[in-house]
């Protein structure tokens, strides 16, 4: 388990500084559902890493070796989208890019809202939570909304 497997790395290079650079994608969660009013959930969790390797670096005048230790960036993503049933709900156009989500660490990276569907990347940096996910499925599901009767017709 975790990002940091051989099977996850999907690059690796060497920096400027000619240290080892790997970089690992670990998709550790993707669902979708069919929700009891109709709609279609699609969710997929990711975590983006970058690892700088640790090297031995000599020095100049003693020529002994030395242990330099690595470092890694993380960044985590969820894509989030909902097809609306379209008998049912109406999913008006809005643009949410670069708004923050209420109670998450998540960020909207891209948004795509209108004709029937919600679908939004967001992005965090610190690790999440369980109501960061939920959260977010809550803020996303906040854009459909139910569609009204024509005249004439009963619901």
């Amino acid at each position: 388990t975790g990002p940091r497997q051989e099977s996850k790395r999907y690059r690796q290079k060497k920096a400027a500084s000619g240290r080892p650079v790997s970089y690992y994608r670990d998709e550790w969660l993707k669902l979708k559902g069919n929700l009891y009013d109709g709609n279609v959930l699609r969710l997929s969790l990711v975590e983006k890493e970058k690892v700088r390797e640790g090297f031995y670096k000599r020095s100049r005048i003693s020529g002994k070796r030395k242990w330099k230790t690595g470092s890694s960036n993380a960044i985590h993503m969820a894509s989030i989208g909902i097809s609306a049933n379209p008998d049912r709900f109406v999913v008006p156009p809005v643009d949410l890019t670069g708004r923050s989500i209420p109670e998450s660490r998540f960020a909207v990276a891209e948004s795509a809202v209108g004709q029937g569907r919600v679908s939004l990347k967001l992005v965090a940096s610190q690790p999440i939570g369980a109501w960061d996910v939920l959260n977010a499925l809550q803020f996303a599901y906040q854009h459909i909304e139910p569609r009204q009767p024509k005249p004439g017709q009963e619901s």
